[in-house]
């Protein structure tokens, strides 16, 4: 049977996949765009804290697609089925009580989100000041949710005959949210409800179009009148649980990854507090590009599939599954491979501050997130491909088990691998759901009702994959680590030539540079004019931690004779995380301050010893060689110090043989380096480092 220039039965399989799946991907990915343009924007435009509390609420929007995807995904394989059996009339019907029963539900639930928003988001795992930005963008996005749901589900019916009219819509869709985005964030400073309401017009934009096509009578596949007797009523109701039993895999993999970014959240609050939610919400917002792109490969084959599954030409059906699981490993490659080597790139496109510790922690996690991408991928077309078979039981229970897994690693392997265990959560759930995966299928094997060996082909070419994926899974995993840990991490412990306010380790710690409504008569206005922050970006280090204290001393003497062993070198040593590269800038208070040089001593030290800076400075080099014996340690000699100091640093440095670095000539303006010194102390710094 031919609809409109896409024969099902008769044209070749390979052409047909393709025909469907460029549309469907360019589609699918606009579609995602949504949510990556909005992080983007909102990142940049807003913040970090802004873009963290839009992940707090990103599982509704998953739970919303997850709607449209079951009401999109069942009522267009039962309509792909009654058009292979020539019930075109039927078929319509199929399509107008699917939108019809979708609209309904999503009113229903556009209606408790804008009722309860802030209940909605603490739910979710919204903490203090999160919780207002959270609620109030999940309150403008729900009262567009019917237009969410619908541009998700209608593709699924204007694909049966015009695959490109539905790319076409969703790029105009997502077109209109980039522009409205830029318009009400940066120009007029909407912030997030801004944000929310250029979401709702785009989505809307491209949910008329959809239903402006499906009402056009030349078109063959289009929405059908319905009658309000009782008889129809009930027919209407059971079509629909039948579809719901064919799409609810399809949603359910929507709250699969809505789980898992619930789950994500809270263990990165418990962590890395609001830094690490803002590091995971890149990869919440760059992991539906990617699902969306597997979910394009099973929508481009699922009427292929269920088609000549209808008409019994499983062979076709089983050339279909052949092609969507190559195109699936080919991508997974390729954009793992991305993820892993442009990592910082990516993340600084949704956040630009690369001092920031919530960019710090996106660019180690990403890599390691990317590893699972391949099982992913091979997971989702299997479980799309059991549903367009109608095996609805089967591709339940593996969508199931794609939930409760993550959840589970997420808790359990923190335990033993700390933070880099949250980002390898994922990739170990897929490792262990394939061997699940691998024994279901078997079972599976036992009581399936068609020719014995055309589903063994299918199953050899899953298994097939499946090992060759599993092989390319181990390859990526490696190199991923390995370049995670291969970015030198870099570590400061300094004064006030190394602070900047928002940008030291703790946070309550004294800054001189960048503090708010502080005037000093000083050029340097940015972080990025610091010192270190031109240190970093000439090296590519990632900041592990900068413990500076504006005004602190080595010792515990400070200025007129004040106890500063609160804020001590000596004091704050413990606190510089686990760095490859460990700067020590210090001295200068000691200088100015005209602390008691007291005399070398490399044991037996007292908390009196302290207070002078020969022992102090001993017992700051003795216990950084000790707990740090494989990391590069630079002591780093300002100008203008007193004699004493200088000496004293040089001597004691030689004897733990730690380098000393002797600054010359360095620009000030009021004691601290200008913007001209910065660039001096880092030419110099570096000039030594490279060697």
């Amino acid at each position: 049977m031919q609809r409109d220039n896409l024969d099902f039965k008769n044209m070749s399989v390979s052409k047909l996949f393709t025909k469907q799946l460029f549309p469907t991907l360019l589609g699918m990915v606009s579609s995602a765009l949504f949510t990556v343009v909005d992080g983007i924007f909102v990142g940049r435009g807003i913040g970090s804290d802004a873009i963290a509390a839009v992940n707090i609420a990103a599982p509704i929007f998953m739970i919303a697609a997850g709607l449209g995807l079951m009401f999109g995904m069942g009522g267009g394989i039962l309509a792909s089925i009654n058009l292979s059996r020539g019930k075109l009339v039927v078929a319509n019907i199929n399509v107008t009580q699917s939108i019809v029963m979708l609209t309904i539900v999503s009113i229903i639930m556009g209606i408790l989100l804008t009722v309860f928003p802030e209940t909605v988001v603490t739910l979710l795992g919204a903490e203090g000041h999160l919780t207002e930005l959270s609620a109030e963008y999940l309150f403008w996005f729900s009262i567009s949710i019917p237009s969410t749901v619908l541009l998700v589900a209608l593709p699924f019916f204007v694909r049966l005959t015009n695959p490109n009219f539905a790319m076409w819509a969703m790029l105009a869709a997502t077109v209109v949210n980039i522009l409205l985005d830029y318009i009400f964030i940066f120009i007029f400073e909407w912030g997030l409800f801004g944000a929310a309401i250029a979401t709702d017009l785009g989505e809307l934009v491209g949910t008329l179009l959809l239903l402006g096509y499906l009402l056009r009578p030349s078109v063959s596949v289009r929405f059908a009148k319905l009658k309000m007797s009782i008889k129809s009523i009930r027919l209407t109701l059971r079509n629909t649980w039948y579809m719901l039993k064919l799409g609810v895999s399809s949603c359910l993999s929507e709250i699969t990854i809505a789980v898992m970014a619930i789950a994500g959240n809270y263990v990165f609050m418990s962590h890395l507090g609001t830094d690490g939610v803002a590091a995971y919400s890149i990869v919440c917002y760059l992991f539906p590009i990617i699902f969306m792109v597997f979910n394009a490969m099973v929508q481009s084959a699922q009427p292929i599939v269920s088609y000549n599954y209808g008409c019994g030409q499983l062979l076709r059906s089983n050339k279909a599954l052949r092609l969507c699981i190559i195109s699936a490993v080919v991508f997974a490659l390729l954009i793992s491979g991305v993820f892993v080597c442009f990592s910082g790139d990516i993340v600084s496109l949704f956040l630009p501050d690369r001092t920031s510790h919530a960019w710090q922690y996106a660019v180690a996690g990403l890599p390691l997130f990317a590893v699972d991408y391949i099982f992913f991928g091979i997971n989702v077309i299997t479980i799309g491909y059991y549903t367009s078979i109608e095996r609805i039981n089967l591709a339940m229970r593996l969508t199931l088990l794609r939930g409760i897994l993550p959840v589970l690693f997420f808790f359990v392997l923190p335990a033993w691998l700390g933070v880099t265990g949250i980002w390898l959560a994922v990739a170990g759930e897929i490792l262990l759901q394939q061997s699940l995966l691998c024994c279901a299928e078997r079972k599976f094997s036992m009581a399936v009702p068609m020719n014995y060996f055309q589903y063994i082909c299918i199953q050899k070419n899953i298994f097939i994959m499946k090992r060759n994926s599993f092989l390319l899974f181990i390859a990526i995993l490696f190199t991923s680590v390995s370049v995670s840990f291969a970015q030198k991490k870099l570590s400061i412990l300094g004064d006030s030539y190394s602070t900047y306010y928002g940008y030291v380790t703790p946070d309550t710690n004294l800054c001189w540079y960048g503090v708010p409504e502080e005037k000093r008569e000083n050029d340097v206005k940015r972080v990025e004019d610091t010192w270190w922050y031109l240190l970093i970006n000439e090296h590519g280090y990632q900041m592990e931690r900068n413990n500076s204290y504006s005004g602190s001393t080595v010792c515990h003497t400070g200025y007129e004779k004040a106890d500063y062993s609160d804020r001590s070198f000596v004091t704050r040593m413990d606190n510089l995380g686990n760095p490859d590269v460990l700067l020590v800038f210090g001295g200068t208070n000691d200088s100015w301050a005209k602390a008691p040089i007291g005399s070398y001593q490399y044991a037996d030290w007292t908390k009196a010893d302290l207070y002078s800076f020969r022992p102090a400075f001993c017992r700051l080099m003795d216990y950084l060689t000790k707990r740090y014996p494989d990391t590069r340690i630079y002591n780093i000699t300002n100008t203008e110090l007193s004699e004493d100091v200088i000496n004293s640093m040089d001597e004691i440095c030689r004897h733990y043989g730690v380098t000393n670095i002797h600054l010359r000539d360095i620009d000030k303006q009021w004691g601290h380096p200008s913007i001209k010194g910065m660039k001096s102390i880092c030419e110099q710094v570096c000039k030594v480092v490279e060697e």
